[in-house]
């Protein structure tokens, strides 16, 4: 159980690149959240609407079908909207920031992302079950 809320909170990670994914996977099961891990755009679709995860982290430059398209896909989806998006990917331009928020990401985080303001982010939301 996650220490904010007590409650079980399911994550996706979205990323290609395998180190990055499996430390974000060991750090969020370490916080007791359930935890998958997808390296494709289309996989973590897939796995998103099967899964129904309460969050996901996103790279932005997946193969593929990029951190864009999922997002845009997952918001079209019946419950994507309740889905927290965060994308943490090494895009940071001001425009960057400006097409993930218009894709449907609740958050935008660089690449490397700052461990304690992600897992604020994550658990931002106590409603989620």
């Amino acid at each position: 159980m996650n220490r904010l809320y007590g409650v079980l909170v399911r994550i996706l990670i979205c990323d290609d690149n395998v180190d990055s994914a499996n430390t974000w996977a060991a750090l969020l099961d370490s916080e007791g959240d359930e935890v998958r891990i997808s390296h494709f755009g289309s996989g973590c679709v897939h796995e998103a609407l099967t899964w129904g995860p309460h969050a996901a982290l996103v790279d932005i430059g997946l193969p593929g079908m990029d951190g864009y398209a999922v997002a845009r896909a997952l918001r079209a989806s019946p419950g994507g909207a309740a889905i927290l998006l965060i994308a943490v990917t090494g895009y940071s331009r001001p425009e960057d920031l400006a097409r993930s928020m218009a894709a449907g990401f609740d958050h935008h985080f660089r690449k490397p992302a700052d461990v304690e303001e992600v897992l604020r982010a994550l658990h931002l939301r106590p409603d989620r079950t």
